[in-house]
């Protein structure tokens, strides 16, 4: 069994592939019911709560897990959340963009702001309750193609990539702007790869990645080593863990982001 004290470095030297045994547990998600149980706490309406109830559910959420073995806990702000509330990705309504207009004419601006009044006191309520040596996974939740099925579902995608690849091209590229726009501007050695992308050759959405195994998950800050010091970067040694600080907090590095 892994040490009780949470280490977040033994899943980041899981992802480098340098890990040793013991070797570190993860989960995608770890429902509240389940925390409930373990912990014998009531966390439904902390959850719901203000932002210091806000860190009283982190804090036994996560050191719940952390009594369990494990050194990260997931945490997550959909920019779905926003948009129809994961009914589109779930194929439950339909689409908000139909064409290139619809698309040109949509508000992208107003969801960053949107994005930080709705998730900053969680971020910062994590932020606060976690135990040392802990970090939290996540990120926006949803990934580019994911959560462009919330704006348009997976059917109207294909009819929107036939009737109107401009419009197609142009919707990727405004979501990766927004997503830009809130993780924060790339890091040095980062670049966008904006191509146009052959359905049979490529995914459908385009990549953030200095290192191929990133695929298109990118970082708001430079990733940490294992033996992280405050500024390292370190990114070819991470190809697929990231750690980020966060701007809708108190800019503490808390976060650790598996792509």
């Amino acid at each position: 069994m892994p040490d009780p004290a949470p280490d977040y470095t033994r899943p980041v030297a899981a992802c480098r592939n340098s890990c040793e045994a013991p070797f570190p547990l993860y989960e995608h998600d770890v429902a509240v019911n389940v925390v409930e149980s373990l912990s014998g706490r009531e966390l439904v309406s902390l959850a719901k709560g203000d932002e210091d109830d806000r860190a009283e559910f982190f804090r036994i959420y996560a050191g719940t897990l952390a009594s369990q073995g494990y050194d990260t806990v997931p945490s997550e702000g959909c920019v779905t959340e926003l948009i129809q509330g994961t009914e589109g990705l779930c194929g439950r309504a339909g689409a908000l963009l139909k064409d290139r207009k619809d698309v040109e004419a949509f508000d992208w601006d107003g969801i960053p702001e949107a994005y930080f009044r709705r998730f900053s006191p969680s971020f910062r309520a994590l932020g606060r309750s976690l135990p040392a040596g802990m970090k939290a996974h996540g990120d926006v939740g949803n990934g580019v193609f994911e959560t462009i099925q919330d704006f348009v579902p997976l059917v109207d995608i294909a009819y929107l990539q036939v009737d109107g690849p401009k419009g197609w091209e142009l919707l990727v590229r405004r979501m990766d702007d927004l997503l830009v726009a809130i993780l924060g501007p790339l890091p040095p050695g980062v670049r966008r790869d904006l191509r146009p992308l052959p359905l049979r050759r490529r995914p459908w959405f385009s990549e953030f990645h200095p290192h191929p195994a990133v695929g298109n998950h990118r970082p708001h800050s430079a990733p940490v080593s294992a033996d992280h010091q405050p500024g390292e970067g370190d990114w070819e040694a991470l190809p697929a863990s990231l750690l980020r600080r966060h701007r809708h907090g108190d800019g503490g590095d808390y976060r650790l982001g598996l792509g």
